[in-house]
């Protein structure tokens, strides 16, 4: 069996609990690719953020690879912090150093290699998502454009190499085929070590493409179902009902 990345056990969320389903269970499994769906952003976020240590849960406690995220001491969650990767569509570059500094950045911080060996590494996952404007390396992030920030912060992640990545709804500006291939390269590029993606995104038919199994929340329930499929031939009232909402909106 996979490695399991998060372990969720009765949790429920500070100002968002659904009434009649006060805490639930959620396991993560290495490799695998999730999709939260559901008609409140918001909430979801509310999850996203609880699952990545962001936010304390109500009650219950999560495991990330075994050990309670909000119970460690600052040294242990220091190192834990590399294998977890968060971002949402407010996370920026910042904006006082250049953009290569800001790849580099992280990755110099936990000293994860030297800089030479950075930004050698650098250098072939900038090729690899296709950044070819190298001149702007040298700019601020202010000064480069909406395409090349996004890939910008791709690379800046991929050089820490983290175990589980949480994309909050931070390709809501592109079209299908550039998130496709902005996701893309985390699949390939973190595949080696089992990275599992977990994927929030206004496009629901994107994220069913995407994911190997759904989450669905709404204020009443979260559902998981196995497959795509499954959720698509789901009888549940809240399911059938946000269906009915986008279709007729």
């Amino acid at each position: 069996m996979n490695t399991v990345l998060i372990n969720a056990q009765n949790i429920g969320l500070q100002q968002h609990a659904p009434p009649d389903q006060a805490a639930v269970d959620i396991v993560i499994h290495a490799g695998a690719t999730l999709g939260f769906i559901g008609p409140d952003k918001t909430l979801i976020s509310s999850w996203l953020q609880t699952l990545a240590a962001i936010t304390a849960p109500a009650n219950g406690q999560v495991k990330f690879l075994g050990k309670d995220t909000h119970h460690l001491d600052r040294n242990n969650w220091q190192r834990l912090r590399t294998e977890l990767a968060y971002l949402n569509h407010e996370s920026t570059l910042l904006s006082v150093l250049s953009t290569q500094e800001n790849i580099l950045l992280p990755a110099l911080y936990h000293q994860l290699d030297t800089r030479e060996a950075l930004q050698k590494h650098m250098y072939t996952l900038l090729d690899s998502i296709g950044f070819t404007d190298l001149d702007s390396l040298a700019k601020l992030p202010a000064y480069i454009d909406e395409l090349a920030y996004a890939q910008a912060m791709f690379v800046r992640l991929a050089l820490t190499k983290p175990r589980l990545v949480i994309l909050d709804n931070n390709l809501r500006h592109f079209d299908e085929r550039t998130s496709r291939k902005l996701l893309r390269f985390l699949q390939t590029t973190l595949s080696a070590s089992q990275t599992s993606l977990i994927l929030q995104d206004d496009d629901l038919n994107f994220v069913l493409k995407q994911a190997t199994r759904i989450i669905f929340v709404d204020r009443n329930c979260l559902l998981q179902f196995d497959t795509p499929d499954d959720f698509r031939a789901s009888s549940n009232q809240n399911v059938l009902q946000y269906m009915n909402d986008l279709a007729t909106s």
